[in-house]
């Protein structure tokens, strides 16, 4: 530290110097400042002993350079078995950060947003490359992972965030009025080595043209288009190698206690008596909690 040097008025006769005056001022300055330093690095001691020594302290994990600081509810079947939730298991296949299915379908982990509560994951048969490649068979309502598919929005409403679509194969080509009509989506000629037509999952089999029967069902984010006049399937493969959204927001962990939804901005507004940061520390709490005593 410099040492400051002031200009002050000294008296004839006075023993007091300016060189005094400034090694007292010095001593001031550090009598103050020390103190602060070594509780500062005294407290970053105690803070990184106290984690490493808790014996519930879960710190972040990763597989890969894409999705890092992997925290509750999902866990990395590495981690401690306190840390996150036995159904939200990720694990590391070839670097990559994948999560399965009840059905042991393997999916790609390609995004996870803690700010709005979702992840988005795409099917692992699935090559972005390939127009040829064709998710796995996959019925997303049969599955946890269908409990994620949705939250209420501000207004109470169910916001579905994605949606079945079916590839149906054919004997033969099918004539492009059936095609039209049926607002079937060809795979032709991205992929002409199958006669294989995607069509919303809402679609009903009495309308299903003759010599076709169902192949396999996949899932797709519920804002994708799914009809032949705004839609190609160039446009469906890169939609299904994107992924799709789930969110946790109204699992089991949030919907226990607290009667949550999306407000206008995006954010959490619970039904109870307290105000919005109360019920924030609340749940934070509670979520330790239940952290703490293992899921």
């Amino acid at each position: 530290m410099a040492v400051q040097y002031y200009s002050v008025p000294i008296k004839s006769g006075t023993s007091f110097s300016r060189r005094r005056f400034s090694m007292a001022v010095l001593v001031d300055n550090y009598s103050i400042i020390t103190p602060f330093f070594l509780l500062l690095f005294l407290n970053n001691i105690t803070s990184s002993y106290a984690k490493s020594s808790n014996p519930h302290y879960c710190p972040p994990s990763s597989c890969d350079n894409y999705i890092i600081n992997i925290t509750s509810p999902f866990r990395l079947n590495t981690d401690p078995k306190h840390c996150g939730y036995p159904q939200y298991e990720l694990s590391c296949d070839n670097n990559l950060t994948v999560i399965h299915s009840k059905n042991n379908v393997k999916f790609l982990v390609r995004s996870i947003n803690y700010g709005n509560h979702t992840i988005r994951i795409a099917d692992s048969k699935l090559d972005k490359n390939n127009y040829c490649s064709f998710p796995n068979n996959f019925q997303l309502l049969e599955d946890w992972i269908g409990d994620l598919s949705s939250y209420r929005n501000h207004s109470g409403e169910n916001v579905e965030l994605t949606k079945q679509i079916v590839f149906l194969k054919c004997e033969n080509p099918l004539p492009a009025v059936v095609v039209v009509n049926n607002n079937y989506i060809d795979t032709a000629p991205y992929c002409n080595d199958f006669n294989y037509y995607v069509v919303d999952g809402g679609f009903s089999v009495s309308d299903m043209a003759i010599g076709c029967k169902t192949e396999l069902s996949s899932s797709i984010s519920n804002e994708v288009v799914v009809n032949k006049r705004n839609t190609s399937y160039f446009d469906i493969h890169n939609h299904l190698a994107h992924g799709f959204e789930l969110s946790w927001l109204e699992t089991e962990l949030y919907k226990r206690k607290y009667n949550c939804s999306i407000d206008y901005s995006n954010e959490w507004r619970c039904g109870d008596t307290s105000t919005e940061s109360e019920s924030i520390v609340r749940r934070i709490v509670d979520i330790s909690n239940n952290s703490l005593s293992y899921k």
